[in-house]
């Protein structure tokens, strides 16, 4: 099961290995639109397990594993564990997308509640990171429960940023393809490395659109468009050898 009281075992459960080496070559990633490049490779290998279940309250959802390890003979000192998405519903021109800080969710939903494939009322989706990156902080009050230990003076992340980029959009608001923008993304500013700003509050933030998508209260995405959204969570430090598990749910509802 995957805690909560549950007994249920996966109906399917896929397990594939990647690292980021290009042919086994130590040569330095070529940019391409939406593939940040420019940096030769870390040297992380990461092991990934997508399992779900066919039972009620889990079945409109998947899960992703990502047990993340450090192969390289290097300190990494500033790691951001993000994941982007484009979840087209439907038509993929009215999907803007919004976040939930408190719950670590991203979400995409229909603009005006009617979609050209789905008809009226369209599903929503959403990504929610059920555990993040653990940092150490020394703090004996800082208990972090997971679902195989308990550990004192640790701490989860959780989401700590939350961002977009638009279909045909500039190097600071459209799809990475280079590094620097990518990283900066990562970090919860936009692709030029500016520091968002909420048009509601006049407050910066790192969590783009973070008001109420379905009572239009707060920062809401009040446009039209193709959006692809990235969760982020950092940054952290990885010693040589060095493991971090991340666990995401993808859900349709």
């Amino acid at each position: 099961g995957i805690g909560n009281g549950m007994t249920a075992r996966p109906e399917e459960i896929l397990f594939m290995v990647f690292m980021d080496y290009t042919n086994c070559t130590d040569s330095i990633h070529r940019s391409e639109l939406s593939l940040p490049g420019g940096t030769k490779p870390l040297g992380v290998e990461i092991q990934q397990i997508v399992f779900n279940y066919n039972c009620i309250p889990l079945r409109d959802m998947y899960f992703v594993k990502y047990r993340i390890i450090n192969k390289s003979s290097m300190f990494w000192d500033s790691v951001y564990y993000s994941t982007a998405n484009e979840p087209d519903i439907g038509a993929a021109f009215d999907d803007p997308s919004g976040c939930d800080s408190t719950r670590d969710l991203g979400f995409v939903y229909n603009y005006n509640n009617n979609d050209p494939d789905y008809g009226n009322n369209p599903p929503a989706t959403g990504t929610r990171l059920l555990q993040s990156p653990v940092i150490y902080t020394g703090i004996t009050s800082d208990t972090l429960k997971l679902p195989y230990d308990t550990l004192t003076g640790y701490k989860a992340l959780g989401m700590t940023s939350y961002n977009e980029f638009l279909n045909g959009g500039n190097e600071c608001t459209g799809d990475p393809d280079n590094a620097v923008n990518a990283y900066n993304y990562m970090k919860g500013l936009n692709g030029c490395g500016v520091p968002l700003k909420n048009w509601v509050t006049g407050n910066v933030t790192k969590f783009r659109y973070n008001g109420n998508a379905c009572s239009r209260t707060g920062w809401f995405d009040s446009t039209s468009t193709q959006s692809r959204y990235i969760q982020n969570s950092g940054p952290f430090t990885m010693q040589s050898g060095d493991t971090q598990i991340v666990v995401l749910s993808f859900m349709i509802t």
